[in-house]
């Protein structure tokens, strides 16, 4: 049987780019019109949950259309042959080849090997179910053969890779030259809401709670975030391959709770994997307090710890978006307020002005006046009071005076006498230069 084709990838084909692949309609930009002048998102895009789909651009002048090749159910709407070409999958190289592990898995899970899944509240059940095994493998940390627990990770049903680990340390290895892919992927088939945890153990400590629709990476997790972002080539993201190894599987999923461990590295593999899978589907599954990980989270929670856990994921931050609970100190410090008058900022030094506007940090004040209506004036007037009567400072940024011009008129206001001689001063005596050196 073919392998099956990502919607994805003959979407691309076509020069379609969408946030996720998910079964539904979708609106996005047209890339024979780009959505006119007005940039408008005219392409619809409807993919049906057995990965059929057609594409139809609305705008009249347009009449971009396509699809996979028959109607959806329920549509009468087929590709038209003569505006569009046939779509294949992209190819940028040749496909990898892949070692296929030949394990030699012992007939019966040695008792060490499930007591070792006992004592992390994983039953002998959820052991088979999950079909793990156990082998005298050879492990390339030690140089000798070992018993060690074999995590046998499944594509469409064939065996396509192994983890192995020794029961009593965290010695972990891979069948060499396998395909990189989720652990657990044919559980996901079909799935609109997944979950992703950071190692086999957590997946099945999900299972053991009853939750099939989990998958785990392969490898570790990287000690930070990357400063350098998601590579464009997919094939030069090779730490994170097991990705677009399984886009087929990920791209139906329209949730996908990411559940990887509560420390830095676990961290940041969380956002490395929504970086790939889009944001704006992703969810943080939080962990108890004094809990690492879905293992943890079950061997001190038990199940229904873990189903509360589940039911109240947060969403992935993404920029520009924001909780209310990012802003609770500020909150907090609002209601710690103590009057009215505090509430509403600091008075302007006129007790008239104070009716109608107060001065508020954090708010964005315009002056606006025809010209020559002293504008400057009063707004340097208003610093001079709000400095003196409330102790602020402020930084200036004047692109119309000269500094010592600017100097002169706050000197002014800061000692009520004039700068200079001059018919302004009404015969008032000029300021020393007492006045100025200490103003």
């Amino acid at each position: 049987k073919a392998a099956a084709i990502p919607v994805r990838d003959l979407l691309r084909e076509a020069g379609i780019t969408l946030s996720h692949y998910g079964p539904g309609t979708h609106r996005t930009s047209c890339p024979k019109c780009l959505g006119g002048s007005d940039k408008e998102k005219s392409l619809s895009v409807t993919i049906n949950a057995d990965g059929e789909f057609v594409y139809n651009c609305f705008r009249g002048s347009c009449g971009f259309n396509g699809g996979s090749g028959k109607p959806l159910s329920g549509s009468a709407a087929r590709p038209n042959s003569a505006n569009n070409k046939t779509l294949m999958p992209l190819r940028g190289k040749e496909s990898e080849t892949y070692t296929v592990p030949k394990p030699s898995f012992l007939p019966v899970v040695p008792p060490q090997v499930v007591q070792f899944f006992a004592k992390r509240g994983i039953m002998k059940e959820t052991l088979d179910k999950a079909r793990v095994q156990a082998e005298m493998a050879h492990c390339p940390q030690k140089g000798h053969k070992a018993l060690s627990v074999a995590f046998p990770y499944y594509e469409n049903g064939q065996l396509v890779n192994i983890k192995y680990r020794l029961p009593g340390e965290k010695v972990f290895w891979q069948a060499k030259g396998a395909k990189k892919i989720l652990y657990g992927l044919d559980d996901i088939a079909n799935e609109s809401t997944i979950i992703i945890v950071e190692g086999e153990c957590d997946k099945l400590a999900l299972l053991q709670a009853g939750y099939t629709n989990c998958v785990s990476v392969p490898d570790g997790a990287p000690s930070k975030v990357s400063e350098t972002g998601v590579p464009e080539d997919p094939d030069q993201d090779k730490k994170f391959s097991y990705i677009w190894n399984c886009r087929a599987q990920l791209d139906h999923a329209s949730k996908i709770l990411i559940g990887t461990d509560s420390d830095g590295p676990g961290q940041a593999l969380g956002e490395e994997l929504a970086r790939r899978l889009g944001k704006e589907r992703c969810w943080q599954i939080k962990w108890p307090e004094g809990c690492k990980d879905a293992n943890d989270t079950l061997q001190q929670h038990g199940p229904q710890g873990m189903k509360a856990v589940l039911e109240s994921p947060e969403a992935f931050p993404i920029r520009g978006l924001f909780d209310f609970k990012m802003f609770q100190d500020d909150i907090l410090n609002y209601y710690g307020l103590k009057d009215a008058d505090e509430r509403r900022g600091v008075s302007t030094g006129w007790k008239t002005v104070d009716e109608y506007y107060r001065v508020v940090p954090g708010e964005l004040t315009i002056v606006t006046g025809v010209p020559n209506s002293g504008k400057s004036e009063w707004i340097d007037a208003l610093l001079y009071n709000i400095s003196s009567q409330s102790g602020w400072c402020f930084a200036l940024c004047s692109m119309e005076k000269k500094v010592r011009e600017h100097a002169r008129q706050l000197l002014e206001k800061h000692t009520g006498k004039p700068f200079f001689d001059a018919p302004y001063a009404r015969g008032e005596k000029r300021m020393s230069q007492e006045d100025v050196e200490a103003g």
